[in-house]
């Protein structure tokens, strides 16, 4: 496992350094038929500071992942997904998705394979730095799974989504609408057990909040940014069954950013009610 980590660090250096001597990290054309829509690369490190005790702890991560589109013809493409993060605790995860998409024209499309669902998309894309430092709410949100999926967009104000997926050995009927910021998403299962999600964000705002029929779970988050800067951001969650809640986080940040040098990232300070912890957080990855 020690070699598998030395091999997956030495993987995020070498992207960090071919991501410093190119313009673009995004939408990379590699021919006629291929584009690189997307390039990641991260590192990501908390320490939690017990207020009764002060004996610190440490977790840091690594992830990488890419978004690729394979041109077939002007109607048939495939798009595929792809992230790995392993943390210090020796955990390692991937996020993988494989779309055949069927593009009439710029208004609908079809998707077949293993595909970010509907309601997948109220969360970060795993390919971004905000799913690798993401909220307790965003986390509840599905990931891929089997399906198909029909799509009307209409000048990049209004989307419906509608989807069948199989998930938790059974099927599920997915549905998304986007209107400007405002996003909402969900599905209902065959066991009649549902979940919503519903999402908002702007240049100040970035807000959202879900429920889950089959956990009996409320959970929310919210980022308010005073300034392009600086931010604060609260975490939580309420479980019906129990009438408690088990989650309650607040935290601050202070963004950096390097378009020349193409790094982003920002010092963080975060405290726990219910585990009683605060520490300091640092995140750094490719523009």
């Amino acid at each position: 496992m020690k070699n598998n980590r030395k091999a997956f660090l030495s993987f995020i250096v070498w992207l960090l350094f071919i991501g410093s001597a190119h313009a673009q990290r995004e939408n990379w054309v590699i021919n006629e038929y291929t584009t690189i829509n997307k390039l990641y690369g991260g590192f990501n490190s908390v320490i939690t500071i017990p207020v009764d005790s002060f004996v610190a702890s440490s977790l840091a991560s690594a992830r990488v992942g890419s978004v690729i589109t394979q041109k077939i013809s002007n109607v048939f493409l495939v798009e595929t997904q792809a992230a790995f993060q392993i943390n210090s605790k020796n955990i390692a995860g991937s996020f993988p998705a494989f779309e055949f998409i069927t593009k009439f024209n710029d208004h609908w499309q079809i998707r077949g394979g293993v595909l970010v669902t509907p309601t997948t998309t109220v969360r970060p894309n795993p390919t971004t730095w905000q799913s690798q430092v993401e909220t307790y709410a965003q986390s509840r949100i599905i990931g891929s799974k089997p399906g198909a999926a029909i799509r009307y967009s209409h000048n990049g104000n209004f989307l419906v989504s509608y989807a069948i997926h199989y998930q938790n050995q059974q099927w599920a009927n997915h549905i998304r609408m986007d209107y400007k910021k405002l996003r909402i998403a969900g599905y209902y299962q065959q066991d009649q057990q549902y979940f919503a999600a519903i999402k908002f964000t702007n240049n100040k705002v970035d807000a959202v909040a879900n429920y889950s029929s089959s956990q009996k779970e409320y959970s929310g988050s919210c980022f308010y940014f005073f300034t392009p800067r600086y931010c604060v951001f609260t975490d939580l969650n309420y479980r019906a069954s129990t009438e408690k809640n088990e989650v309650l986080n607040f935290g601050v940040r202070s963004m950096f950013e390097n378009r020349e040098k193409h790094i982003r990232g920002f010092f963080g300070l975060n405290y726990s009610v219910h585990d009683k912890t605060f520490g300091p957080q640092v995140f750094l990855s490719l523009l």
